[in-house]
C-alpha cells in the first residue's frame, strides 16, 4: 500500500514553496549565540514530463543583525526540458549580496522521477566578475518513505549569504493522494555557516545552527 504509484503518461506538476529559516549565530567559535536573523525563500516550479520545465526563485532573502540589518536577496528564472527521469535547464539571475550586485549565469539538472527518490542541483557562475568557481549553487535530495512521510535534505550556498547552510527535514503529506497531488509541510534542522566583514575591519566567523519550516502545495 505504500509503494510509489507512477504519475500518468504526459501528466503534470505545478509547486509553489515557502520557507522560513530562523538562525542564530555563535560569532568566532563562541559558546553562547552572539546574534541571529531569518532567511525567507520564494518558489514556483511547473514541469510537464516529457515536456517544459520552469520556474522563477526569490531565494534566499537574508535579514540578519549585521550588515546594517539591510537585507540580502538573490532572483532567479529557469527554463529547459523535463524527461520522467531527468532534466535540464538553464539558469539567469541577479540580486543584492553584500559584495554587490552579481549577475548569474548556470544549468539546473533533475534527477530521478519527481514521485519517488530525485534530487535536483542547480550552480551559478558570475557573468560580469572572473570567478572560477560558482558563487552560488544548491543540492536538493527528497524521496517519500511512505505515504505519509518522507526526507528532504538542501544544502545552499550562495553569494547573498557570503557562505551557506545545511538542513535535514521530515516531510508530512497532507491532503490529495500524498505523493503527487498534496501539500507538504517539512520542518529541518541544520548548520549555517558566513562570514561577514566591517568596512576597515577583520572578517568575522560565524557558525550557527538554522531552523527551517517549509510549505509546499503540490497540484
Amino acid at each position: 500500500p505504500d509503494a510509489p504509484s507512477p504519475p500518468p503518461r504526459g501528466s503534470e506538476q505545478s509547486r509553489l514553496a515557502t520557507s522560513l529559516r530562523p538562525f542564530l549565530f555563535f560569532a568566532n567559535r563562541q559558546l553562547a549565540p552572539t546574534s541571529g536573523g531569518a532567511l525567507v525563500d520564494f518558489s514556483y516550479q511547473y514541469a510537464k514530463l516529457s515536456g517544459l520545465w520552469w520556474g522563477i526563485e526569490i531565494a534566499p532573502v537574508s535579514i540578519s543583525s549585521y550588515y546594517d540589518g539591510s537585507p540580502t536577496f538573490n532572483t532567479r528564472a529557469f527554463f529547459g526540458y523535463a524527461g520522467r527521469s531527468f532534466a535540464l535547464a538553464g539558469a539567469l539571475g541577479s540580486g543584492l549580496t553584500p559584495a554587490g550586485t552579481y549577475f548569474q549565469l548556470g544549468p539546473v539538472l533533475r534527477f530521478g522521477r519527481l514521485d519517488r527518490v530525485h534530487s535536483t542541483l542547480r550552480l551559478m557562475w558570475s557573468l560580469l566578475l572572473p570567478y572560477p568557481y560558482p558563487i552560488s549553487g544548491e543540492l536538493t535530495i527528497e524521496g517519500a518513505i511512505n505515504r505519509r512521510f518522507g526526507l528532504r535534505y538542501n544544502f545552499t550556498g550562495d553569494s547573498a549569504l557570503s557562505g551557506f547552510h545545511t538542513t535535514l527535514g521530515l516531510q508530512t503529506y497532507h491532503g490529495g493522494d500524498r505523493r503527487w497531488q498534496t501539500t507538504v509541510l517539512t520542518p529541518a534542522v541544520g548548520l549555517i555557516y558566513m562570514i561577514t566583514g566591517p568596512r576597515g575591519g577583520a572578517s568575522t566567523e560565524h557558525p550557527g545552527v538554522i531552523f527551517s519550516l517549509t510549505v509546499e502545495p503540490r497540484w
